[in-house]
């Protein structure tokens, strides 16, 4: 081997050996441990408040060398999407770590690491985690990491400083099972009423609290409104608490009144001794269940039925508790068939539209309290089949004798009147004593067929006679006088449609579930319309599933899993209809429809030569062309006026344009060739669909109450209202009040003549009504209200059987905020008095030269004067200095501010502010002040800063200490702006003699309520607000945005709005 082979080998020896040793781990002085106590609550402030302490940190300094180490925390919060970390630049206490002895931190010393205006936030909104204060669900580590206060570095192994990860969950509330909603519960005596609910959050981490059950009961006495929205605002009959989830409710608790109608509601609370802690979703609230107790009230006893000439006459023996009879009747044979039913004052009722030949079952029963009826056993009646032929008056009824002219005060929907001879089902009905609807009148001479009525202002007996007004059928010479079921079945199926897609969103994104409650409502008003036409025989099952998907459908409903089944509930209703309504069943309107040509528009149908009603939007419609045996027209079709072709049986088409008339636009589809019965070819068939394409626009009304913000992207494109609007940025903004006062909004559709194919939808009809829903000019001023504050809807047009939810309008409710301001004008004037002439000299006996009476005085740069206090006067004074000369000159330059009319400012502040939903009482006394605040002798006011010594002069001699805000009108600003007021403050300064060109009075006045924008709401600057995307007008940049912005800062006078953000900020 040679030296230098020799040589290669050794170093590289060392090199391998200097290589493998281990590296010497960075040591850190300060050692962490992190415990949390299991479970850990969403809700941040449950780690630092309480009486237990739920997160504990240890520090030990274990560096000699430094015996007292000055750090510093900073917390990390790490999950699967969310990060929360400390900023360096937030406010900490200062922590001394003594070398050697442990420091233990828990509850508040913890506080200020857990304030989020400490943190750096992501994954989640800012301003959600403020609102809330509650992380999402998911695994989290909580770590803390120590720094030393002087340098700035770490001092901790940020690798060890974290607790073992933890699982946060959020769980719901409980489910309510007994009695169940709506349920009438017998009476007895003694009361002895179970309510029971289900816990849904046993398999949580949740499960480790102390669980206890918060149950409250109302009686509910205003029986026409919803139980939901009474709930809130009655007091609780009775409230307990308990760890159970069985309630056994009876006689050592309040009575309860039979007939009356009683809600409950319970709310789940996780404790740990007397820490309570937020891991229930709505604040451990359930959904309001209701029930109503039933009187003791015993049926009608004996009923009899007696069959003659087509008429049933049923009698009972009198129930003298009963002030009103019911009589109900189906058809035997069909589980499923509907009760019809006839209410009387008497023990006697006839039927007159019970069909021969069929066997029906009926009972008897009543009411001894307004709503709760008590029915009796089942029994049963056989109609005799007719022989027509022998019968020479062809069915019709004998005449019905009217004696009874006691006026009927209350119809409700499903009951029966007669007119005349004929007996009338109501399907709907308003009014009280003079009564306005529609229903149906089934007519034995046609088959027992049913006809569609109309009727207002009627008035009926209380034996259910119509004494006054006509009862009229929907005849028109176009024979559309029985109900339009191909109409009716083109808007039921859109209905069906939307409603599915409604629902799928609900699961995913929940701000479409209100939406989904009023297409129930305009499904079950459709379905009716099928009823009243004959073409749902099983009307009770039509029934039952539109109340399963109200319930499928609540917003109560927090259930998963009965929300998926709403969608197989739409399904089966569809089923349902299409059974009564298909080409082979005996509908033969339907059948009728069936044998022509047609389209389907995303599989809602339309006949050949069929105008479709479409709302703008760029959503891509499939149509598709169907000959009359049901299949698609053949390859090689030919279309014309399509956008585009999919095959020869499809196309999409986008209504991107408004059209200009009703004439719209014509899709033609030529078949490739069409065939005889006998298989012979024929002239091809010719299939045409007129599409118009509607808009609907919203605009500020002449008469609108509270705000309207358009959201216009050129102006609004920073905003988080314009930002942050669902289904689509920019949407339209509608401020109201929500103690139920109206207001107003206009609408506009275009083209004009199709108005009536526009009904508005409002996405929470519970707690929002619009009137009209269906306009009745192109133009028109709708009227909106609302009767519960913080709420938020969506006003939603619908076009003929199609909603495009882009096209729409949201609307929030407001409490109405009011506050007093009060406007002092000043005055400066110094008030030193001058009794010797500058220059003079002072006599011998007197060493006073000047004195005021406010201790504030001049003096002259350079001279010998000076100011003495006098203790036995209790002033100051100027005397001569050893020259025994007068060098002191007082200023008596006086400030005269300008002044602002009150009723100026109470008009500009009126029109600004009503728009957020805001009064401002504005003091009509014109206050002036003089004093002397200018301390420095510069004929101006310092607003320097807040507050400068001269404003805070103002500030303590004119404050009206009564609450109000104070408007202080100062001239003269020595920055030269228009006027300050800080953040959040009661006190504000304004500079008319300082503002460009001396505004007019209302231009000022726009300033005033700028400045009362910073302090009473904590307005900002728009450009200070939102950087990066509003000109930096801070920097000088003056281009145009949002110049009509109240707080925009570009020297104009156009500012006069407050946008929608800013409604939201006045109310946080």
């Amino acid at each position: 081997m040679t030296a230098t082979r020799f040589i290669q080998i050794a170093v590289s020896i060392l090199l391998l050996f200097v290589l493998c040793q281990p590296l010497a781990a960075q040591q850190y002085p300060v050692r962490v441990q992190v415990q949390t106590l299991q479970p850990v609550s969403a809700q941040l402030s449950n780690l630092y408040s309480g009486t237990q302490a739920r997160m504990i940190v240890t520090l030990l300094n274990t560096d000699l060398q430094k015996p007292v180490l000055q750090v510093r925390l900073r917390l990390n919060i790490k999950g699967t999407t969310v990060a929360l970390r400390n900023r360096d630049y937030g406010s900490y206490p200062l922590i001394s770590l003594e070398a050697g002895i442990p420091v233990q931190l828990s509850l508040n010393d913890l506080a200020p690491y857990f304030n989020i205006d400490n943190m750096e936030v992501s994954g989640v909104p800012r301003q959600q985690l403020q609102q809330s204060g509650k992380l999402p669900d998911g695994f989290y580590n909580f770590c803390i990491e120590v720094v030393e206060l002087n340098s700035g570095q770490l001092v901790s192994n940020d690798k060890l400083g974290c607790a073992p990860p933890v699982w946060i969950s959020t769980s719901e509330p409980p489910l309510l099972n007994l009695p169940r909603k709506g349920e009438a519960v017998s009476f007895r005596d003694p009361l002895n009423i179970v309510f029971n609910w289900t816990p849904r959050h046993m398999g949580s981490p949740n499960a480790a609290f102390q669980t206890e059950y918060e149950f409250t009961l109302v009686e509910i006495w205003d029986t026409g409104i919803l139980p939901e929205a009474a709930f809130s605002t009655t007091p609780p009959l009775y409230q307990t608490t308990t760890a159970s989830t069985t309630l056994l409710y009876g006689p050592a608790e309040p009575p309860l009144l039979p007939g009356k109608r009683y809600a409950w509601r319970i709310r789940a609370k996780a404790k740990q001794g007397i820490d309570e802690f937020d891991v229930f979703t709505n604040n451990g609230y359930t959904e309001i269940f209701y029930f109503t107790l039933q009187e003791d009230c015993a049926p009608p006893q004996q009923p009899v039925a007696t069959v003659q000439d087509g008429r049933i006459t049923i009698t009972w023996l009198p129930q003298p508790k009963m002030f009103e009879y019911l009589v109900e009747y189906r058809e035997q044979g069909k589980d499923n068939a509907e009760w019809f039913n006839v209410k009387t004052t008497s023990s006697e009722v006839t039927i007159y539209d019970a069909v021969p030949g069929r066997k029906y079952d009926y009972r008897v029963g009543g009411y001894c309290t307004l709503g709760n009826k008590t029915l009796g056993d089942v029994h049963g009646f056989t109609v005799p089949s007719r022989d027509t032929t022998a019968n020479r008056n062809c069915g019709l009824l004998p005449d019905i004798k009217l004696t009874n002219q006691t006026a009927l005060q209350e119809l409700q929907p499903d009951d029966q009147i007669m007119a005349g001879d004929f007996p009338v089902r109501l399907l709907q009905v308003r009014g009280a004593g003079s009564f306005t609807g529609y229903g149906y009148i089934t007519i034995p001479f046609l088959g027992y067929n049913r006809l569609k009525v109309k009727f207002d202002n009627i008035r009926v007996n209380t034996d259910r006679q119509l004494m006054s007004g006509v009862i009229m059928s929907t005849f028109d010479s176009l024979g559309t006088q029985i109900v339009d079921v191909d109409n009716i079945m083109a808007n039921l199926l859109g209905i069906i449609n939307s409603l599915g897609k409604l629902i799928t969103d609900q699961q995913s994104n929940p701000v479409y579930g209100d939406n989904v409650q009023q297409g129930v409502k305009d499904l079950e008003e459709e379905v009716e319309n099928l009823i009243a036409a004959g073409k749902i025989s099983d009307t009770t099952s039509a029934k039952e599933l539109i109340q399963q998907l109200e319930a499928q459908t609540s917003p109560a409903n927090t259930d998963n899993d009965t929300k998926a089944k709403a969608s197989g509930t739409l399904q089966k209703l569809k089923e349902l209809i299409n059974q009564d309504n298909s080409t082979t069943g005996a509908n033969t309107t339907a059948a009728a429809a069936a044998k022509k040509n047609y389209f389907t528009f995303n599989t809602i149908r339309f006949n050949s030569g069929d105008t479709v009603y479409l709302p703008k939007s760029n959503q891509q419609y499939e149509i598709k062309a169907f000959l009359a045996n049901g299949k698609p027209v053949r390859k090689g079709a030919v279309w014309t006026g399509q956008q585009h072709i999919v095959d020869s049986a499809t196309v999409k088409y986008a209504p991107g344009t408004t059209s200009l008339s009703l004439a719209g636009s014509l899709i033609r589809v030529i078949d490739s060739v069409s065939y005889k019965t006998d298989s012979t070819k024929k002239a091809p068939d010719t299939l045409t669909v007129n599409i118009v394409t509607v808009e609907i626009s919203f605009s500020q009304d002449a008469t609108q109450v509270y705000g309207f913000d358009e959201n216009d992207s050129t102006k609004e494109e920073c905003y988080p209202s314009y930002k942050n609007t669902t289904p689509k940025k920019g949407l339209m903004w509608k401020a109201i009040n929500g103690n139920s006062t109206n207001d107003y909004v206009q609408i506009k559709v275009t083209p004009a003549g199709a108005e009536n194919k526009v009904k508005f939808i409002l996405s929470d009809s519970i707690t929002f009504s619009v009137t009209p829903r269906i306009p009745t000019a192109a133009t028109q001023t709708l009227t909106l209200k609302g009767t519960v504050v913080n709420k938020e809807t969506a006003l939603i047009p619908r076009v003929g059987a199609f909603t495009n939810d882009t096209m729409q309008m949201k609307v929030k409710s407001y409490k109405k905020i009011t506050k007093k301001v009060k406007v002092i004008r000043l005055i400066e004037s110094n008030d030193d008095i001058q009794l010797v002439a500058v220059g003079d000299t002072t006599h011998p006996d007197s060493a006073v030269v000047a004195w005021g009476a406010n201790k504030f005085l001049d003096s002259k740069l350079g001279g010998d004067d000076r100011v003495i206090y006098r203790r036995s006067k209790g002033d100051s004074v100027i005397v001569a200095g050893p020259n025994r000369t007068c060098d002191t000159k007082a200023n008596n330059i006086n400030i005269v501010s300008h002044d602002l009319s009150r009723a100026t400012i109470q008009t500009t502040l009126d029109k600004i502010y009503t728009q957020g939903v805001v009064e401002w009482q504005v003091d009509a006394t014109s206050y002036t002040k003089t004093m002397n605040y200018d301390f420095n002798r510069d004929s101006m006011i310092d607003v320097s800063r807040w507050t400068s010594a001269e404003m805070q002069a103002i500030i303590d001699t004119c404050d009206t200490k009564d609450g109000s805000y104070n408007i202080f009108l100062v001239d003269n600003p020595d920055d030269h702006s228009n006027g300050f007021m800080g953040m959040g403050q009661r006190f504000g300064f304004i500079h008319i003699g300082k503002m460009p060109g001396h505004p007019a009075p209302t231009d000022a006045a726009k300033t005033v309520g700028h400045e009362i924008g910073h302090g009473a709401f904590r307005f900002q600057h728009p450009h200070s607000q939102f950087p990066g995307c509003y000109p930096p007008r801070g920097a000088g940049a003056w281009a145009p945005k949002d110049i009509n912005n109240l707080m925009d800062w570009d020297g104009g006078w156009l500012r006069d709005l407050i946008r929608k953000y800013q409604w939201d900020e006045i109310v946080r």
